[in-house]
């Protein structure tokens, strides 16, 4: 089985989810956010849109914002590296709001 996007997320949830390691499931979940930013780069038209699945990356967005606030938060004030988390889910966030401006959802978050 080779690596994906949707594995890694997977591996992402099971460190944090079921073993409380954060900073494996932050591993996981950058290695999410690169594999599926190559696979949609390339595409064009409609194709592009397909693989940039909107809502894959909300939840990827969902989960950099969840490890920065909330119980069980692992940082986030911006000054340190994981403060770097926050800003990488508004990025994912803004990203998708520029590709896709109608989704509510993003603009909210």
């Amino acid at each position: 089985i080779g690596d994906s996007a949707e594995l890694a997320f997977l591996s992402s949830l099971i460190a944090w989810r079921k073993r409380q390691d954060a900073k494996t499931a932050l591993d996981m979940l950058n290695n999410t956010l690169t594999f599926h930013i190559t696979c949609f780069k390339s595409a064009v038209g409609y194709d592009f849109f397909v693989k940039l699945n909107a809502d894959f990356m909300m939840e990827i967005a969902k989960e950099y914002l969840q490890h920065t606030t909330g119980p069980g938060a692992t940082g986030g004030d911006g000054g340190g590296p994981l403060g770097n988390y926050l800003l990488r889910g508004i990025k994912v966030l803004e990203t998708l709001t520029r590709f896709v401006p109608g989704l509510l959802p993003a603009q909210i978050l």
